[in-house]
């Protein structure tokens, strides 16, 4: 266990979501003017952005070289859980809810997307977020949730998996840290999403439970591409054109 280092918020005034000396297995990471976007302007740089240190540093760290399995990550997933469990701290509920609909708002104030897109985005959030409202776990109080449970937000440190970047830390249903598990997991979700029911004595979730979510993490996923397209469009914009494809189900071109 391990204080939170530092981290990007996308809100002013700069703000983290779990207080200085909360214990839970997490790590500190550098971020880079490429790794986030603000949504109050697109064309916001580092600069506008307010950065919270907490704690200490890990040393002896490795977010790159170490390779993970399915059954790690679930495993690892499950214990940020477990350790958050009776956190009484102020979060936001479901932060991926306020990042789609603050990223699409900016992309259409800076004028990023055509009209039409822009209408057909809207219409799918609409959709979305309806679903979200009526999943089955959605009037429960949920848990303390990453946000952002991928294992690219994984770092090794001392034998064991410590997770980094919870500048989107929420509350919420556990169903959507396991969506965005398995859909960063493909083939190998079953065995990921196994690992975490055994490490936390729950049921495995059906694909019917996780669909409100993972369609819901297809469109954050596709709203932040854009915007990312729209400040490195060398880097982005075929990325986030597919995605959007997708997203929209239009056909690819």
């Amino acid at each position: 266990m391990v204080g939170i280092g530092t981290w990007i918020h996308f809100e002013s005034p700069p703000a983290c979501n779990l207080p200085k000396g909360t214990a839970v297995p997490v790590a500190s990471s550098k971020v880079t003017d490429e790794n986030f976007t603000s949504t109050a302007s697109l064309k916001q740089r580092s600069s506008d952005w307010g950065a919270c240190v907490i704690t200490e540093r890990l040393p002896g760290t490795d977010r790159t070289n170490a390779a993970w399995a399915p059954a790690e990550v679930g495993t690892a997933l499950a214990r940020l859980h477990i350790a958050l469990t009776g956190f009484a701290g102020d979060l936001p509920a479901l932060s991926a809810r306020a990042q789609i609909a603050e990223a699409l708002a900016a992309l259409e104030r800076d004028r990023a997307l055509d009209d039409a897109t822009v209408a057909a985005l809207r219409r799918r959030r609409d959709a979305v977020f309806a679903e979200l409202d009526a999943a089955a776990d959605a009037g429960r109080a949920g848990v303390v949730l990453h946000g952002d449970a991928h294992p690219g937000n994984l770092m090794r440190s001392g034998g064991q998996w410590l997770w980094l970047d919870l500048e989107e830390t929420c509350r919420g249903p556990r169903h959507w840290d396991l969506a965005v598990l398995a859909r960063s997991q493909a083939a190998a979700a079953e065995e990921a999403l196994a690992a975490y029911a055994a490490e936390t004595g729950t049921a495995v979730p059906g694909p019917d439970e996780l669909a409100p979510y993972l369609r819901a993490r297809e469109l954050e996923g596709a709203v932040w591409s854009l915007a990312m397209a729209h400040q490195y469009p060398a880097r982005y914009r075929e990325p986030a054109r597919t995605l959007l494809g997708s997203v929209l189900g239009w056909p690819a071109t």
